[in-house]
């Protein structure tokens, strides 16, 4: 579930930053091609970076910008889940083995590249070590939210 970050800065009163709703996937598919669902995805995406910049704009401090990244994160991650219950909805049974190996195999990957990454910091300030591990799982996981719903686009367009 997204959150909403309370910011305060060193004076003044907290303000909200608040991420942009998920947007529905099943909407953009159903998209004219004149508008397509790439301009509704692009659409979404460049909101949720928006936040995410707006957020890592304001606040000051590793241990503060972890929200950033974790908020944006889990927005990446919901947004991965759609993608991925639409494809499993629309694909054969043999292309839906394939893909849950798939998926499988990515999250050994996604995993192993943050264990990685975190053993590399050794010696690091913990915060610092947090911010870095989060952007680098943040990455991941929207690259591969990009990937599934690149599949969702292809094999909708073709039925």
């Amino acid at each position: 579930m997204l959150t909403v970050l309370a910011i305060g800065l060193c004076s003044g009163p907290a303000q909200a930053v608040v991420p942009p709703p998920i947007r529905d996937l099943d909407a953009c598919l159903a998209m004219p091609r004149s508008k397509g669902a790439a301009g509704c995805y692009q659409e979404a995406t460049a909101a949720i970076d928006r936040f995410k910049a707006e957020c890592l704009d304001t606040l000051y401090g590793p241990p503060a910008k972890v929200g950033c990244f974790a908020t944006s994160e889990d927005y990446w991650d919901e947004r991965l889940n759609l993608a991925y219950g639409l494809l499993m909805a629309r694909l054969d049974q043999d292309a839906k083995s394939r893909l849950r190996t798939a998926q499988k195999q990515w999250l050994a990957y996604r995993d192993a590249t943050e264990a990685a990454f975190q053993a590399s910091f050794w010696g690091n300030e913990q915060a610092e070590k947090k911010l870095a591990t989060i952007s680098i799982y943040h990455d991941i996981v929207q690259q591969r939210t990009e990937m599934l719903e690149r599949m969702l686009m292809a094999i909708t367009a073709d039925r």
